[in-house]
This record gives structure tokens, sequence and C-alpha cells, in this order.
């Protein structure tokens, strides 16, 4: 059966308008791609079936093929900078340059103790003691040199999906030095909080019911991370991986692949999600609200790079289009939702919107007192449901909407928040 094409997807903002686009294009390679990780916003690094590593440095127009092992799949691949960088995958494959994939050192583990082999999921670098931790199935979890021997971990017993080293984890200064997230088969995480010399298990299937896959973790500050799960699961931790909450609810129910942040460290902490059938969702908190993007595809995406605070890029099935650069802001969608859980009122509020009258945006700012589903409806002056601005679960905090009704007409309009046993209405008037 013929392979299917790879898709790259670029977000884009165009200056003149206040609404987000992704595009894609065909990068002419004709297997499928599972990974990638940009350094900036011009040189990055895919990997995929074939044992492929492709390379670009102008942003993702061209790509030529660095690296091939015929039989293997790489499944994850880590820049460290533009000559470091590590790809592992299928058969206990690890391949490592240091020359920015010229020449490609092998440091594959085929076999585990079993005899079975080894097959990877996910690789990073351990600056604390300078080895590659790679880890995958059925418990694999080794610590690799470039030319000292490996050493192999036996601490958790079960799949590993992903790893994700805390923001603050190399700084020891930081209160998340140290730490480090794994998200693993079955609703099991696991979490370090001493550079991974052991490992806590955190039992969210028993607290919080959840058994789903748990595929991709990011860290986007001191002691907050992310994780993304088949099912449409999201879980984000804001106390370095201690408790967790579920703010999946309602907002898809396609198995997410993999999830990014920009690495800024400070607000706004911008993230993007992928997954199966072309779904794409973005936040603009934490992870705290989530929108759906519009992908372009109903094909499956599996992996996802945020290498700035201005660029994204996003792989999966089939492709061709065009590339266009990107730009992340707090007005990256037309309809966006911020928020901040630091700040959290007493009551539950519905402000009025501002400003009013409106043409043709506007802001509605709720707080929350507690950790509630929500939903946001505006509707017309005749009961009829014409918007629903946010319908999911929301921790406690304060939010601001930016509604866009461009595709309105003029005439007074009412929004209703629900959450929880509350509800209030409020009227706006829409003047063109």
């Amino acid at each position: 059966m013929k392979k299917n094409l790879l898709l790259f997807i670029v977000m884009f903002i165009m200056a003149s308008a206040s609404y987000a686009q992704w595009t894609h294009f065909n990068t002419y390679f004709p297997w499928s791609l599972f990974a990638v990780d940009f350094v900036d916003d011009q040189l990055g690094y895919a990997v995929g079936e074939q044992g492929s590593v492709l390379k670009t440095t102008d942003g993702a127009i061209s790509w030529e093929v660095v690296k091939s092992v015929p039989g293997v799949w790489f499944t994850s691949v880590y820049a460290y900078n533009s000559n470091i960088v590590a790809a592992v995958g299928s058969y206990g494959s690890i391949y490592i340059t240091l020359d920015g994939g010229a020449t490609w050192l092998d440091r594959s583990i085929p076999f585990a103790p079993s005899g079975y082999y080894n097959h990877f999921r996910d690789v990073t670098y351990d600056p604390y003691i300078d080895r590659y931790i790679v880890i995958g199935y059925a418990g694999a979890y080794y610590e690799v040199h470039t030319t000292l021997p490996y050493t192999m971990r036996t601490d958790i017993p079960w799949t590993m999906h992903s790893i994700a080293l805390d923001y603050g984890y190399n700084d020891p200064l930081s209160s998340g030095y140290g730490k480090a997230y794994i998200a693993a088969t079955d609703g099991r995480l696991y979490r370090t909080t001493n550079h991974g010399t052991s490992w806590l298990f955190v039992n969210i299937q028993m607290s919080m019911g959840i058994y789903d896959y748990l595929n991709s973790v990011v860290s986007f500050r001191e002691n907050r991370a992310v994780i993304v799960g088949n099912n449409g699961r999201i879980i984000r931790t804001k106390n370095g991986g201690l408790s967790w909450t579920d703010i999946s609810h309602g907002i898809t129910s396609q198995h997410l692949r993999a999830v990014d942040a920009a690495p800024s460290g400070a607000p706004p902490y911008t993230l993007v999600a992928v997954g199966d059938n072309g779904v794409m969702l973005k936040s603009l908190n934490g992870g705290q609200v989530w929108s759906n993007e519009t992908s372009g595809t109903t094909n499956h995406l599996y992996g996802v790079s945020l290498p700035t605070t201005d660029y994204g890029y996003a792989i999966g099935e089939v492709g061709n289009g065009t590339y266009a650069t990107s730009l992340f802001t707090d007005n990256l969608s037309a309809t966006s939702i911020s928020g901040n859980s630091e700040i959290v009122p007493d009551a539950f509020k519905l402000s009025q919107n501002y400003p009013n009258p409106f043409n043709p945006v506007t802001k509605i700012n709720f707080g929350l007192p507690s950790s509630e589903f929500v939903k946001l409806t505006v509707f017309d002056i005749t009961g009829r449901v014409v918007d629903v601005l946010v319908n999911q679960s929301l921790d406690a905090g304060s939010y601001e909407f930016t509604f866009d009704a461009t595709n309105l007409t003029s005439g007074m309009y009412f929004y209703r928040l629900d959450a929880g046993a509350f509800s209030e209405t409020k009227k706006m008037m829409l003047i063109k």
C-alpha cells in the first residue's frame, strides 16, 4: 500500500486580521514521520519511517535526509542545539550526531536482558548527569553517553511514552530544580524530585479514574507541566507533579499524540497539542483553557514543535500546500480566552462586556472561586444560540474572553455564564 506523505503545518498570523491560520505544504518525503524538534525558527529535525532523519535550515521550506536506517522507525528526536541531535526508535535504535547530521554515532541497544527487542518511544538530554535519557516499551529506560557504557534503569516496569524535565530542572535557585515527569501507559505517570535518582508513582488511576494512554508531556514553567493522551485527555500540574487536574472534558474525544510549549518561561504560556484526525488545540495560559484550531486536514498529526514564541510546526500524514511564517500573540485567535489562576475571586462574577456598544470585537470577563465546568453562550434577541464561546472545565481564577462578532448583524445580544450552580446573563449591543 502506498505510504502517506508528510504533512507539515505552520501557524501564521495575518497582520491585518485577528485570526490564526495553519497552512501546510508537501515535503516530498514518501513515508510517515512521527516527531519533530526545532532549535530555532529556521533549523529543525524530523524523524520517522525507514530510520529517516530530515533536516531543514530554512524554516521548513526545504528538507534533506541526513540519516537513513532501513527497517527502523524513529519515533522521537531531540535537538540539543544545531549540531547535537539524538534520534531513537524501534529495535533499540539510538543514533547521535555531534556535527549537525554529517556523521552519526550508533549507540543502539537492540536487546533487553529478557532477550526481547527494545523499542524506544522518547529521548531527552539530562545535563545534570550528561546523559541522554531514553525510554520506551516494557520498562525500557537507559542513560546513554556518546562514548561511555550505558546504564540500564529498572525503576518503572511499564511502557513509558514521554519524558520532560521541569523548566527549572537544572537551576539550583529554581523550585523546579531536579524535577521531571514521565507519562506512561494506562494512566500511569511518574515524577522525580532528585534528578531521576528515584521516581515516584502518582496514582491518578485511583485518585482521578484515569486509565488512558498518556502520550506526551511538556513543562513550560517551574513546577508546571501538561500531559496529553488518548480520548482527548489533558491534565496539568501546578506543584511539580504532586497533584494533577483533569481539564479535558468537552474539548475533544480524539487521541492527542503530542504537546509542546513555547520556551519563554513567562506569560503568555503558549501550548499547542495535536492528534488524530487533524485535531489541533491551542492554549494561551499554560493549559488552563484550550481552543480548537483549524488544521486544514483530517489526517493524523503526530508531532509538534514550538521553538520560539513566533513559530510553530506540526507533522502528520499526507500533505501538500504552501508555507507561511507565524506569530504567537495574545491575539492568536479572534475568539480566544486567557486566564490567571493566581487571581481567585471570592464569588462567581460575570462582568459587563467592554467596550459596549462594540464593533466588532469586545471582551467578556468572568471569575470563578472554584474549579467548575463552564459554559459561556451568546444568544440573539429571539433566544437563539448564535455562539458557544466556552464549554469546558476551568480552574478557579479570573478569565477574559475576546469575542469577535464579525459574522453577526447589528443588534442586541445576550451572553450567559453557567458555572456549576451559578448562572447569570447580561446584554450587549453590536453596532456596525
